[in-house]
């Protein structure tokens, strides 16, 4: 089963348990439901659900991703607790990017932290690290 979100997308360092979900609902929201879902205690890289088969309107699914791509998940994993990456380095090396490519633009430090809603410091530090081949 091919999803949306596999044609034309970049999937270099989406861990699998993120690509697994995104082959059924896309890219974009299996991002957003890594980052919004509840933390393992002793894992805060990990976040975890589990995948009734029949869902509710309050349940935490379909309050991150609405009601349709819930479904779609409720349909392939019932049952199943899902136990994924929360991609905080994914996330974190996109505002990296990000950061350096407005800083090539001319933006100040103060200006790209209040673009990305980040402090100065974390664009600092962007602009401190090391990178290769940034792609903007």
């Amino acid at each position: 089963m091919r999803s949306r979100s596999e044609t034309g997308t970049d999937w270099s360092g989406v861990p699998e348990s993120v690509r697994e979900i995104a082959r059924v609902i896309g890219l974009p929201q299996a991002l957003t439901l890594a980052g919004r879902l509840p933390r393992v205690p002793s894992k805060p890289w990990l976040a975890y659900v589990y995948v009734p088969a029949r869902l509710k309107l309050d349940h935490p699914l379909v309050a991150i991703l609405g009601f349709a791509d819930a479904l779609k998940l409720s349909r392939i994993f019932t049952g199943e607790i899902l136990q994924i990456s929360t991609c905080s380095g994914v996330e974190r090396n996109f505002r990296d990017r990000t950061v350096r490519a407005l800083s090539a633009r001319g933006l100040r430090r103060q200006e790209i932290a209040v673009r990305l809603d980040v402090s100065t410091y974390v664009v600092r530090r962007a602009l401190e690290k090391p990178h290769i081949g940034d792609k903007p």
